[in-house]
């Protein structure tokens, strides 16, 4: 997660550098923080969700008042569980146990922003994630170990209403995986939903 952190550190910077190029009016460009939760959501039923965090850069560009299309950069983290009961191959019990999941993406975001009432922005538009580093492993149990191995890329759509409050911004945001994440044939997906708090350099 380190490596990721400083990743992003580099990116933050280097955007931050380049920002007083890119004052005029057409551009916005923010950073914005905050928790999150994560449900993994498998074929036949939904994991616990487990709370996360995510930070996150963005720039826009607007095409008119109400429109702007956008892009940036952010580290998120995802994290899940679901209690289970374990058997071994003859099906004798062998107690119980956590699985969980635990993920740490870069992520790169697109999306169209609308303006609505009181400059409140509704964006949408699809998510890529990388992995950096995870796993889906067997918690509180008398064989704790990794059971499953995470897959290096996802993607799915994203859902943001965006807030102003003056400079500042509180952000409410919806992520939908749709790759199947793991190596596992159970297929797993990866739900997302979270808090961010934020600043805008240019409005």
């Amino acid at each position: 997660m380190k490596k990721g952190l400083q990743h992003f550190a580099i990116v933050v910077s280097s955007l931050l550098v380049s920002s007083s190029l890119i004052h005029a009016q057409p551009f916005s460009m923010g950073v914005m923080a905050g928790p999150n939760l994560t449900i993994g959501q498998f074929e036949s039923s939904s994991q616990t969700g487990k709370v996360g965090f995510q930070v996150q850069s963005s720039v826009f560009y607007e095409l008119n008042d109400k429109i702007s299309i956008g892009s940036g950069l952010g580290f998120i983290q995802k994290r899940s569980a679901d209690d289970i009961s374990l058997t071994d191959k003859l099906g004798t019990p062998l107690g119980n146990g956590k699985l969980v999941y635990e993920g740490n993406y870069l992520e790169l975001p697109i999306s169209l922003s609308i303006k609505s009432h009181k400059n409140i922005q509704l964006s949408a538009g699809p998510r890529f994630w990388y992995k950096i580093n995870g796993e889906v492993k067997l918690e509180d149990s008398p064989l704790n170990a990794s059971v499953r191995t995470l897959k290096n890329f996802d993607y799915g759509i994203g859902l943001d209403m965006l807030i102003p409050v003056g400079d500042f911004r509180v952000s409410l945001f919806y992520n939908r995986g749709f790759n199947d994440i793991t190596s596992n044939p159970d297929v797993q997906f990866s739900n997302t939903m979270g808090l961010n708090l934020g600043y805008s350099f240019f409005n």
